[in-house]
């Protein structure tokens, strides 16, 4: 097993309240991308870190992108959006923007899938910075 890819932050961007930033590697390129909206139901989790009453939760939105959920007691939010990709088969090709687009496209189809097996409504947005 080699050792551990080192990303290194290569860009960070802000627009519409949200900060991006970009590291890259050797080979892979991640953006992280500042994403904040309460969550009605517990969403299914591909990874759960537990602490006391807090829980982290690991959300696959699809191919590249996930969300990183916060739950505290009965309060659940996403807190950040995250797409990983080999950088020679990124679908952002670099451009922050288009790699938050992405990720919020990915993080709807998500809701409707879900809305659809509940029956709920969709999560009530918000912003942090507001």
């Amino acid at each position: 097993m080699g050792s551990p890819a080192v990303l290194r932050i290569v860009k960070e961007h802000y627009e519409e309240h949200a900060r991006i930033l970009v590291l890259e590697g050797d080979r892979e390129r991640l953006y992280i991308i500042d994403h904040h909206e309460l969550l009605e139901i517990d969403p299914k989790c591909s990874k759960i870190i537990e602490l006391g009453e807090t829980k982290l939760c690991y959300i696959e939105l699809g191919e590249v992108c996930e969300a990183l959920a916060l739950t505290v007691g009965d309060r659940r939010e996403i807190i950040s959006l995250r797409l990983l990709a080999p950088i020679d088969r990124d679908p952002a090709e670099g451009n922050p923007s288009i790699a938050r687009e992405h990720c919020l496209n990915m993080l709807t189809r998500f809701h409707q899938h879900q809305s659809q097996i509940t029956g709920s409504l969709n999560p009530s947005a918000f912003n942090k910075f507001s």
